[in-house]
């Protein structure tokens, strides 16, 4: 009876702790997406499939976030347009996307708001930028690649460890940034289309139409000596 008890208790208090029999951490409060959608709730979402805009449900992409505090993980998979609209459209603030492909859009990712963050992303194929993101975001350790704009476009923003190669109209076009090991390859214009004052470090571009076009808008930039261009 003693030890019937103690067991009894020790799985209460496995409940109790949170035991990861009981819960998931990594999936509380997740929302599914298995289509294309507008979101209006704040709340952080994840793809289940790959997703395939038809052109017209919802106007303007694929997924149109409507309000601030976002996060949506495409979680490995693929959004496909028919080359117009936006796969991921928004200008919200605080929007956070990360880990997954967008292709063959007017413009990949698309994000008109402030204080963003685009991380993982690969966006390819697209008639114009790979990449927009808004002022004051932050562009980590993703791709844009063959796409007839830019592969990514930022102002204001923190960019680092993303490649831009492959065709891009531009590979980078930033202005007032602070822009750190990125590379640039066989763009048909610039490599790096960037407006001063900015600061680049240990950047690469080689290959390009230009690789380093730098325009003094109100000072200089910095570049370090482990650039280059």
């Amino acid at each position: 009876m003693i030890g019937k008890r103690f067991w009894i208790l020790s799985v209460l208090v496995a409940v109790v702790w949170g035991g990861g029999v009981y819960v998931d951490d990594a999936t509380a409060g997740v929302v599914p997406i298995s289509t294309c959608m507008e979101i209006n709730t704040s709340d952080s979402y994840e793809l289940t499939q790959n997703l395939v805009h038809n052109g017209t449900t919802p106007p303007d992409g694929c997924l149109v976030v409507n309000v601030n505090n976002v996060t949506i993980d495409l979680k490995g998979f693929t959004i496909s347009g028919q080359n117009e609209d936006s796969g991921i459209f928004s200008g919200a603030n605080q929007l956070v996307v990360r880990n997954g492909t967008v292709r063959r859009f007017d413009f990949g990712v698309n994000t008109g708001g402030s204080n963003g963050r685009v991380e993982g992303i690969t966006a390819v194929t697209n008639e114009g930028d790979g990449i927009r993101a808004g002022n004051d975001s932050i562009v980590t350790n993703s791709i844009g690649s063959g796409n007839s704009g830019q592969g990514i476009v930022c102002v204001q923003c923190i960019v680092s460890n993303n490649v831009a190669s492959f065709n891009n109209g531009d590979g980078f076009e930033l202005a007032f940034s602070n822009i750190f090991s990125n590379t640039a390859v066989g763009n048909i214009g610039d490599g790096f289309q960037v407006s001063c004052p900015s600061n680049l470090v240990g950047n690469f571009a080689f290959g390009n139409g230009l690789n380093l076009n730098s325009t003094n808008v109100s000072a200089p930039c910095k570049r370090s000596a482990d650039n280059l261009f």
